[in-house]
Order: structure tokens, then C-alpha cells, then sequence
């Protein structure tokens, strides 16, 4: 990636910057993606651990047990509320950045729809992208992002 991707939150007392490369774009309908963003399913996109400063602002943290048993962590804005970062105890290294999050959102498009099994009916899964009902394996969503299917 030449260029640093910016973003924020909704009332603008938090920026972030991401220097590395986005990977990975989904659509995740897991129940906790539903019930912390207050929405159908969140999209978003894994990034290295390190590719995030935030330049205006600090985020407050959540942290919650995940179904795996590991700890998940959210970074929001303290002022909105607006789920910025995520990531698990489970891959430190990777975090999952929120794509409406980013000031441009469209230059990213997600590659499928994960966790269907839980999906409900407000989410139109009538795009054409491949649907897994849990987690596939990662090498398989790397095939969907990279097109080599």
C-alpha cells in the first residue's frame, strides 16, 4: 500500500491511521458483531497488529470472552461509541479494522459473508458473495481476498 489509509469516529475526537495492507474483507453476521454494533453484521478487515495509530485521540476498550474462550477486545470512541479496532488474545497479532470506519469505506469491498448461521433477516445475502455458515479456514478466505479461487 503507497498510501496511509485514515479513518475515525463519528463525532471526530478520535483519527486513526492504517499503513498496512488491508486483508481479508468480510461480512461477519456472528452474534457479537450484531449485538456490539446494534446492526445486521459488521464488515471488516484484518490487518497487521502494528498498521494502526490513532493521531487524534485515545479509544476506550472492551473486553469480552469470545465463544472460543479467548479474550476479544473492541476499541471504541469514549464520546459516540463507534467501534473502531478489534481483535483476539487468540491472534495478537492480527486486528480487525471496521471499514465504515475508514473516511472512505468504498475502497475496500468484502469477499464474503461469514457466520451465516446466525445471520437474521434485515441482512440481504443476495450479493452473490460466498456464504460460510461458521468460520472457514483462513487459507480459504486468503483465496476469496487474493481471487485465486
Amino acid at each position: 500500500m503507497s498510501k496511509a489509509l485514515l479513518g475515525g469516529c463519528l463525532c471526530g475526537e478520535i483519527r486513526y491511521e492504517c499503513t498496512g495492507q488491508l486483508q481479508i474483507p468480510v461480512y461477519c453476521h456472528c452474534r457479537d458483531c450484531q449485538k456490539s454494533h446494534s446492526a445486521p453484521f459488521a464488515a471488516e478487515a484484518s490487518v497487521a497488529s502494528g498498521s494502526i495509530v490513532y493521531t487524534k485521540g485515545q479509544p476506550t476498550r472492551f473486553t469480552m470472552k469470545a465463544n472460543s474462550g479467548s479474550d476479544k477486545h473492541h476499541e471504541f470512541c469514549p464520546a459516540c461509541a463507534t467501534i473502531l479496532v478489534g481483535w483476539s488474545d487468540a491472534y495478537p497479532e492480527v486486528k480487525m479494522i471496521q471499514l465504515v470506519s475508514l473516511d472512505d469505506p468504498e475502497l475496500v469491498q468484502p469477499v464474503a459473508h461469514l457466520f451465516t448461521e446466525s445471520a437474521i433477516s434485515l441482512a440481504c445475502l443476495n450479493d452473490g458473495l460466498p456464504q460460510f455458515k461458521t468460520m472457514p479456514s483462513v487459507k480459504e478466505l486468503e483465496l476469496l481476498a487474493t481471487g485465486e479461487q
